[in-house]
């Protein structure tokens, strides 16, 4: 049996253990950051990610909450048995 992939956006599960609302990313964000995308990165509704979009979440993460913000915050890639 060969695995595949699946990559899964986890921006909503980091908001949550982190205490910020997707409407306090986007107001933050605001002029960063296009509304659309935090909602829609939030939900996980996305197939396509720009990477500039992902830096700079990743970035108005840290300054909301004081820690550091890895791929793995945003992202998740998960081995799925075929």
């Amino acid at each position: 049996m060969t695995a595949t992939y699946h990559t899964r956006v986890c921006l909503g599960d980091t908001l949550k253990r982190l205490g910020i609302t997707v409407y306090q990313l986007q107001k933050e964000g605001r002029g960063i950051v296009a509304r659309g995308t935090c909602y829609a990165m939030a939900r996980g509704d996305c197939d396509r990610i720009d990477l500039s979009s992902v830096e700079k979440i990743a970035t108005l993460l840290e300054q909301m909450s004081g820690q550091p913000i890895t791929l793995s915050d945003i992202l998740a890639i998960e081995r799925r048995e075929a």
